[in-house]
């Protein structure tokens, strides 16, 4: 990705550079909602136990890779930024985010928007879950297709 931007800057002739052209990096986990739920009002809990009884069950926007209560929830995220500013070092990394849901992900986003007069273009990368996440808690659903 970061070797595909730079290509382009050049491409285009612009002033900026891979390291500049992302304003923010936010890592976050693809459970939907900041009180531990998905879509559909069903718990993080609810859902270890689910799939604890009935292992081949499904439930919408759910994933079986969700870290178990002994290890850290955002311990991949942690990696990735970690991954992320050891690739981009010029990068501030107070705007490195990493967090625990979609939807504080997508408060931060809106609080960059707030910031600036412009709109914010975002690029989401990740699984379905997580971009079907997104487009929920953003209220895209009308205009993600």
């Amino acid at each position: 990705m970061l070797k595909y931007t730079a290509d382009q800057i050049k491409l285009h002739k612009s002033e900026e550079t891979s390291s500049t052209f992302f304003d923010a990096a936010i890592f976050c986990t693809n459970v939907t909602y900041a009180n531990g739920c998905f879509k559909g009002g069903v718990s993080l809990y609810t859902i270890l136990l689910f799939i604890l009884d009935h292992p081949s069950g499904v439930i919408d926007l759910t994933s079986r890779s969700i870290a178990t209560a002994d290890t850290d929830p955002v311990e991949v995220q942690s990696e990735l930024a970690a991954a992320w500013s050891s690739l981009i070092p010029e990068f501030p990394t107070n705007n490195v985010h990493v967090l625990p849901s979609i939807e504080h992900a997508v408060r931060v986003v809106r609080g960059i928007g707030s910031e600036g007069e412009e709109g914010v273009d975002v690029f989401v990368t990740g699984s379905l879950h997580l971009v079907g996440g997104v487009i929920e808690v953003a209220g895209l659903s009308g205009v993600a297709l």
